[in-house]
């Protein structure tokens, strides 16, 4: 190899580890390395919330585009530990119901599937700050024509929910089943309560 193909491929290589380790670094900084909620939804950020204890109990319809969904939320998070509560949804529209389910752990020589039931799903992520709740949870669905995934079994849910007044503001909720993600979205009207935003 001449002196100068090798310059010019020191040169290459040298720039392709800067370029690699940019990008790498730009990446790991948009993560925050403390999150005490691994694996949870982007919005579910335990380290911004500053109301241990709170609750969110509400009842109402999301309107996605002129279709009403009907949907009971109640969520509390944990007094002692961030991040982490407590919730239980229902939700019922056109083509899909869900529920956040409990039931037994896996372990060896148990049929954790035939205990699973609709309810409340303890030790979660739960953010509740302000007037914005985050959560993910798992749960149960049932969705059929016209949704975009056609899928009856077990679910992860994520909720977003943003008050904006007594009885308004905005909700986001992904269903995300094997097949597909379903998202149903849009304002909201509800009663109750969300004990960070009188």
């Amino acid at each position: 190899m001449s002196r100068v193909f090798r310059a010019q491929f020191a040169r290459v290589a040298i720039g392709i580890i800067v370029a690699a380790a940019t990008v790498i670094f730009t990446v790991g900084s948009m993560s925050d390395g403390n999150s005490k909620t691994l694996g949870a939804s982007a919005g579910v950020n335990s380290n911004i919330s500053e109301t241990l204890g709170a609750a969110l109990n509400i009842g109402g319809t999301i309107d996605d585009h002129g279709t009403s969904y009907g949907f009971n939320l109640n969520a509390n998070e944990s007094g002692i530990q961030e991040g982490q509560g407590n919730v239980t949804l229902f939700l019922n529209g056109d083509g899909i119901s869900l529920c956040t389910v409990h039931g037994a752990g896996a372990a060896p020589d148990s049929f954790p599937l035939a205990q699973v039931q609709c309810g409340g799903a303890s030790t979660q992520a739960v953010s509740i700050t302000g007037c914005k709740a985050a959560i993910e949870a798992h749960g149960f669905s049932h969705s059929d024509f016209p949704r975009e995934a056609i899928y009856l079994g077990s679910i992860t849910v994520e909720v977003v929910f943003q008050k904006k007044g007594p009885s308004t503001g905005d909700m986001k909720v992904i269903v995300y089943t094997p097949k597909r993600s379903i998202k149903v979205e849009g304002p909201v009207t509800f009663s109750g309560s969300m004990s960070t935003c009188p």
